[in-house]
């Protein structure tokens, strides 16, 4: 798994690879084999094939999932910012629960 990558709640990713700045929506099965380009976004309960290649900088849908088109790099700035506000809440709720465990 790549570098701010976005994984949404109950996907199941199995013996795939997902390169940098990709957004895996909530409930998406991923199979083996499975390529995803940086950048792709993977839209909820989207279900990717065994060997499925997905191209970089995608928006892919559907059982079985689908390019259904292709962004500008602009999406990828996007997909960082998102990804880093999501690691800034993991981040408080560990400081937080770790006050709150130390005055227990």
């Amino acid at each position: 798994m790549g570098n701010r990558v976005t994984v949404g709640h109950n996907c199941i990713l199995h013996g795939c690879s997902i390169e940098d700045d990709c957004l895996i929506g909530m409930g998406s099965i991923i199979m083996n084999g499975c390529r995803i380009g940086r950048g792709s976004i993977i839209g909820a309960g989207s279900i990717l094939v065994e060997n499925q290649e997905i191209p970089p900088i995608s928006l892919v849908v559907g059982s079985p999932g689908q390019v259904k088109k292709t962004y500008d790099e602009k999406i990828i700035e996007k997909i960082r910012i998102s990804s880093s506000v999501y690691a800034a809440r993991a981040a408080k709720f560990l400081q937080d629960s770790e006050v709150n465990v130390s005055n227990a």
